[in-house]
């Protein structure tokens, strides 16, 4: 048996042989190869060896393969050892370095903030089917919330065109409010006269309660040694800041006049809290934070020390018919004693039925006592020479509304109540006020309206650079799911705030469909609400609903075979259709593969839930 043929049978033979470099020809080789480091080790981002690499997968692996660098082999011999080489290092860390080390430099590497908000496909938001039927009795109302707002969005315009010139400056230096679980600051201004004052309350994102830089140690303490209770898991985390402005939106399309103008802005200021870098650095290359500006409410106390001045009177009966006072024309109101009367608890509960709604509609789950705010106005009712007579009128105002907006309805450890719950029975025992229906009720069940707010509040989520088009979707679905719930009490005249917090939970999804352009709401609406079994029943009106329509004739029966897109004249049937044909409605798309005569709409869709109340229903 010749050399060759012991190298052909023997499988170890090769690794023998390499040990001493040969000089002899190999199968008709004559000259050796010299075999480099940089020849074993490849680059793990390039692809060119992926076939070789694929190929050494099914060759036997010979021992001792890893060879030194400045080994000479011939190259018969070097190119399959090379392959097997490849098989049990730099194809496995090919594979290592593609399924793994690639994606988490990516991740690691990548620029915080560059990823762009995801948008919503559709083109615009329309709604096709509402669930929120009509209400003919009531006048209808302005849609877009901004119609009485122009004076003081002008002074609010003025006031953020300045804010970034009042912060920076040492006189007017924020100032960290000690109340609270955030990071939240005063901010002060100039006035008309050249003063200092208050102009608003900012809230940085990044100083939350559970955020990154939160000043507070008892959030961090909780955050940190008690991650069980940490945050509440019926709310997106983080995005407070945008609760705030979203609360502001909904509070000016809904016209309650209770939640002070909010804005999400971005503010620098060396009294915020840092990180130890940026505290360390210079002053000037502070980055500046994204948060909620709010305007600041002068003359307001919080709930809870407005009834300790002032307790709610327990014998009605007793009190006067209103708080009317008779001053000097010259006297100043200031120092005037309020006292409770009919008319006034009247107008309060008026006012506070409108934080009823409000607070229902947002979900908000963190309404307690100093949440909220009373002040008292006094109007100039009549006037004479000497004297004038002055009526005392209750406002609230709606602050800290971070914690709404939930993603779900609170189903784990606790309910989270409304503050308000806790007032006497008197003011939140009673139906709402016929005041309390006209206002909401043309609002909520107007198409338009909806439209209008939901692409508002949706433009205030988006600025958030974590928004996700699934989240955003879930956080409407509860909304909706509320207001459906106000609507149906509202239309009830024996029902009020207690009646409304024990209605079942509910989900409103807007589902996207695309629907043909020939067909209308009229018919759409019989086409969702209409049974194909009543579609059988001959001598019968189709059933329509919010749609007034002719009786048609005796002799026009309606059949299992009547489409439930068309309408039931037979001869309009045809005369429609004949404008396209079933196989172009299925095939005729544009590029992007879009249908050329469709149009996409939203169908709201109903889903009562059937979850277990939480552990602790009274906190």
């Amino acid at each position: 048996m010749g050399d060759n043929d012991t190298v052909k049978d023997d499988p170890l033979a090769g690794d023998r042989l390499s040990k001493s470099v040969p000089s002899q020809n190999y199968y008709g080789v004559s000259a050796p190869q010299r075999y480099h480091t940089e020849d074993y080790f490849n680059d793990p981002f390039d692809n060119s060896n992926a076939i070789a690499t694929e190929r050494s997968r099914s060759t036997p692996q010979t021992p001792n393969a890893r060879l030194s660098s400045s080994l000479e082999l011939p190259l018969q011999y070097n190119t399959g050892s090379q392959g097997r080489r490849h098989s049990d290092s730099s194809g496995h860390f090919n594979r290592f370095a593609k399924n793994y080390l690639l994606p988490a430099a990516k991740w690691a590497y990548s620029p915080i903030g560059s990823k762009k908000p995801r948008h919503s496909p559709l083109e615009e938001y329309h709604i096709e089917y509402s669930v929120f039927k009509s209400t003919y009795n009531y006048p209808s109302v302005d849609c877009d919330g901004q119609a009485n707002d122009m004076p003081f969005s002008l002074y609010w315009d003025k006031v953020l065109f300045s804010l970034s010139q009042w912060v920076e400056s040492e006189e007017l230096k924020p100032m960290r409010i000690p109340k609270g679980s955030s990071g939240s600051y005063f901010i002060y201004g100039i006035n008309d006269t050249s003063s200092k004052v208050i102009v608003g309350v900012f809230k940085p994102k990044d100083e939350e309660p559970y955020g990154p830089l939160s000043p507070k140690w008892t959030k961090w303490l909780h955050r940190t040694f008690f991650p069980w209770f940490f945050g509440r898991s019926c709310l997106l985390s983080n995005i407070g800041y945008i609760s705030e402005a979203a609360a502001s939106v909904l509070d000016r399309q809904l016209h309650t006049d209770l939640v002070p103008r909010t804005d999400v802005i971005y503010l620098k200021s060396s009294a915020f809290f840092y990180s130890y870098w940026n505290r360390h650095a210079n002053k000037r290359s502070l980055p500046p934070k994204i948060g909620s500006f709010q305007y600041f409410l002068n003359d307001y106390v919080d709930a809870d020390s407005w009834f300790k001045s002032h307790p709610l009177p327990s014998a009605l009966s007793q009190l006067p018919d209103d708080s009317d006072m008779t001053i000097g024309t010259n006297d100043n109101f200031h120092g005037i004693s309020f006292k409770w009367s009919k008319s006034v608890l009247l107008q309060f509960r008026e006012e506070l039925e409108k934080l009823v709604v409000l607070d229902y509609i947002m979900r908000n789950t963190d309404r307690g006592p100093d949440n909220w705010m009373i002040s008292i106005k006094w109007s100039k009712v009549a006037e004479t020479t000497s004297t004038k007579t002055l009526r005392p009128i209750l406002k609230i105002g709606a602050i800290d509304s971070g914690l709404a907006f939930p993603w779900k309805h609170p189903d784990e450890w606790r309910s989270f109540p409304f503050g308000w719950l806790f007032l006497p029975i008197s003011l939140i025992g009673q139906p709402f006020s016929d005041t309390t229906r006209r206002h909401f009720l043309p609002l909520l069940t107007s198409t338009k309206w909806w439209e209008s707010t939901v692409c508002k509040l949706k433009a205030v989520f988006q600025k958030d650079k974590n928004f996700k088009e699934k989240n955003w979707s879930k956080q409407l679905a509860v909304l909706k799911g509320q207001a459906l719930n106000v609507v149906d009490v509202l239309r009830s005249p024996n029902e009020g705030p207690l009646e409304l917090t024990r209605r079942n939970r509910i989900l409103v999804w807007d589902d996207v469909m695309r629907i043909p352009l020939q067909v209308s709401n009229s018919i759409m609406e019989n086409a969702i609400e209409s049974s194909i079994h009543d579609m059988s029943l001959s001598n019968k009106k189709r059933p329509t609903i919010g749609v007034i329509e002719e009786e048609t004739s005796s002799s026009q029966n309606i059949t299992e075979t009547t489409a439930l897109l068309h309408p039931a004249n037979i001869d309009d049937r045809h005369a429609e259709s004949s404008a396209i044909s079933g196989y172009d409605y299925n095939t005729n798309l544009m590029e992007d593969g879009s249908e050329t005569n469709t149009r996409m709409v939203i169908i709201e869709r109903i889903e009562p839930l059937k979850t277990k109340p939480p552990l602790f229903t009274y906190c």
